[in-house]
Order: C-alpha cells, then structure tokens, then sequence
C-alpha cells in the first residue's frame, strides 16, 4: 500500500496500488473501445465545428500530417482549431500547441511577447555559454 495525501481533507490515507487485474476492471468498465472513441470524435467535430470527417482528412492533408504549429506528427488525432470569436476552423493542431493558444487567449501580442523573452533568455544562455568555454580555454 502506498499512501497519498487527500486534498480536500488535509489527510494522509493508504490507497491500494494499480496492478494489472485493477487496470483490466477500469478498462472495461468505462465500456469504451478505440473504435468507439474514434466514432465519438467524428461525431463531436461535426457537433461542434460542423466538419466531417472528410473535412478533417482534408485539413490535415493539407497541412501534410502534422501539427499546423510545431510541425510534428500527431501522436493522437489533432485538435481542431477555431476563432472562439467566430467559430471559424482555422486548422489542426496538436495538443501542446492548442493548449499554448488557450493559454495565451488567441493574443498575437501577448505571444509575440513570449517569443521575444524566449530569444532573449536563448541569447543570455549563449553569453554565458561562450564566456564559460572562453575561461575555460587554456592560455
């Protein structure tokens, strides 16, 4: 048994650990099979962007398969991107860089800031770097 804090209550108690007949029962018991995770998300993207599933494969063709923003391949079906203030799909992309939107409310400003504090912070880090490997350097 390990233990674990609860949050809410402030107290410690002993939870039985995860094993292998415990995973199998959790499984089954949501009922939910990949096909049928698959169906439901065809089904959401119609509901709530109003694309088929056509629609879908044909976004992601166009942008070649992966991620509208990092460029990587999805590891799991793309989240699909819209104007909350319009509605309007405006592409596919994976889960980090769909939160990273969210994060920052759809702001190009606030975003641009980001980049310009990560390109700073790059170029410090490269100060140092140098000025280290300079000390280093035999004379």
């Amino acid at each position: 048994m390990r233990k674990t804090w609860n949050i809410e209550s402030g107290v410690r108690r002993n939870i039985a650990p995860i094993t292998r007949s415990t995973r199998s029962k959790s499984r089954s018991a949501s009922g939910a099979s990949w096909a049928k995770k698959l169906s439901d998300f065809w089904r959401r993207l119609a509901r709530f962007y109003g694309i088929s599933r056509e629609q879908y494969e044909g976004l992601l063709a166009k942008q070649g398969g992966v991620c509208g923003i990092c460029r990587k391949p999805p590891q799991e079906p793309l989240c699909v991107d819209h104007s909350h203030a319009t509605g309007r799909v405006r592409g596919l992309l994976c889960r980090k860089c769909n939160t990273g939107l969210g994060s920052y409310d759809d702001d190009p400003s606030v975003m641009a800031a980001g980049i310009a504090y990560l390109r700073k912070a790059a170029a410090d880090d490269a100060a140092i770097v140098a000025e280290s490997a300079g000390a280093a350097a035999p004379e």
